[in-house]
């Protein structure tokens, strides 16, 4: 598989329910201000047609990266700014160059969401569960030597649960599952033979993450 790696990081729904008064107190009493977080993970994809064309690809992630920064303003909630994508390379499949020759190639296909989070959390304690939900870019390449580069761009949401367990003062791990949803279009058709510029850039799947945190929440 080719090296590579992810770069920089709305319908969508959020339950959430107050947590007890006996963790309010937390607030304010060694709460950090700041979090980053990197994670990596698996996902499936939704779209079935990259090309739009008979006999198409299908999307099959194989790696998954996120990215985000968030701000907590209590011990309940979190703002934030969230980057998320996946990266896969597709079977060899044969297309035809601009000569009008048949050519075998792979495509590595790129997806990046960013946008904004919040983050709801419980519970506060040593392990703690939250939901988020967030919404914003959705954009990506697919890239082949014969064919060159095309991108597309849209919007997406993404929502799901997720729990942190904080560790040696600083540090937290955490796992969460996504549900990540869109809408975009290739910048042209892919291929003569397509049959629209459709692309849909959800994915469903998980990351297990590793934080930083600082600062105390004044």
């Amino acid at each position: 598989m080719k090296s590579r790696w992810l770069r920089t990081v709305a319908s969508c729904f959020l339950l959430l329910t107050p947590a007890p008064a006996a963790f309010a107190a937390v607030a304010g009493t060694g709460l950090p201000a700041h979090e980053v977080w990197f994670g990596l993970g698996g996902a499936s994809s939704p779209e079935k047609d990259i090309f739009n064309v008979p006999n198409d690809l299908e999307s099959k992630p194989e790696l998954v990266l996120n990215l985000s920064y968030m701000h907590n303003l209590d011990a309940q909630k979190a703002f934030g700014i969230h980057l998320y994508g996946a990266t896969e390379t597709t079977p060899t499949v044969t297309v035809v160059d601009e000569s009008g020759s048949p050519q075998n190639t792979t495509f590595d296909l790129y997806t990046y969401n960013l946008g904004v989070r919040y983050r709801h959390t419980f519970m506060r304690g040593s392990l703690s569960p939250y939901a988020f939900v967030g919404a914003g870019w959705a954009f990506g390449t697919v890239k082949a030597s014969i064919t060159g580069s095309l991108k597309y761009a849209g919007f997406s949401a993404c929502v799901g649960p997720g729990a942190v367990y904080a560790f040696g003062g600083n540090f937290r791990v955490s796992a969460e599952l996504f549900g990540s949803f869109g809408s975009a279009t290739w910048e042209q058709k892919p291929f003569g033979n397509s049959t629209g510029d459709e692309f849909n850039p959800g994915l469903l799947g998980g990351t297990l993450n590793l934080g930083l945190a600082w600062g105390a929440l004044k």
